[in-house]
């Protein structure tokens, strides 16, 4: 309730203020309008006996409205400053470590899902054994995720080769995320599934989509950004 009364006021104030600068008062509209529509989805999760469909959506949705906050806030501090036109290459590879992270995450409460449903109906089984029993969900969850691994490491050597420290910074986290991210995974299949590596591993993912949003505004303000491939 308060953080959507919050987005609100935000709203309201780049109506003020910001009505000249599309790129800030855009994405503040459509954050209020992602908040109401999340309010009211909220219900129909609750309603629907939590499906694993609607509680992925209702992530997504939660997911995108902190994407837009992080890009105005970003948007906002580098007001007066020119945009750079990115390169086709990095900016369809940033574009599509988003995308890439969001699907990684619904595979992910699909797959928390299977798990918990498994659990309840076959409560002997543990670790491995319930791996097993998940089904092809798991074997794309796994797949997507050596993907999202590949193209990090690929868009982050790309960064590391522009003269600008915050971005060096940014992508040596960005590493160290999706690297921890391996490691928790691994560790889910050999302890067991423990609960709290569960939410870890989920924690670092929103992380993960945060920092990227990050990255792609500082690339946009950052002189060395290479425009062109």
């Amino acid at each position: 309730m308060i953080v959507g009364l919050l987005i609100l006021a935000l709203a309201i104030m780049a109506i003020i203020n910001f009505r000249k600068h599309k790129h800030i008062l855009i994405p503040s509209l459509a954050a209020a309008l992602l908040v109401a529509i999340q309010g009211w989805y909220g219900s129909v999760v609750v309603t629907s006996k939590l499906q694993p469909e609607t509680i992925s959506l209702h992530l997504v949705i939660a997911l995108a409205i902190v994407s837009i906050l992080i890009y105005i806030t970003q948007s906002v501090s580098y007001l007066g400053v020119k945009r750079i036109k990115l390169g086709p290459a990095l900016q369809y590879g940033i574009i599509g470590l988003w995308v890439l992270t969001l699907t990684q995450i619904i595979l992910g409460t699909q797959v928390r899902t299977s798990i918990e449903y498994i659990q309840q109906r076959l409560p002997l089984l543990f670790g491995s054994e319930i791996i097993t029993q998940i089904g092809t969900i798991n074997y794309i969850h796994s797949i997507v995720g050596i993907l999202l691994a590949a193209v990090t490491v690929m868009v982050m050597l790309k960064i590391f080769s522009i003269e600008s420290k915050e971005l060096k910074m940014l992508g040596g986290l960005t590493l160290m995320l999706i690297f921890a991210q391996i490691f928790i995974g691994s560790a889910l299949e050999i302890f067991g599934l423990p609960a709290i590596l569960q939410v870890f591993h989920l924690w670092i993912a929103s992380i993960f989509v945060g920092v990227i949003l990050i990255i792609y505004v500082e690339l946009r303000y950052t002189t060395g950004a290479p425009n062109a491939s």
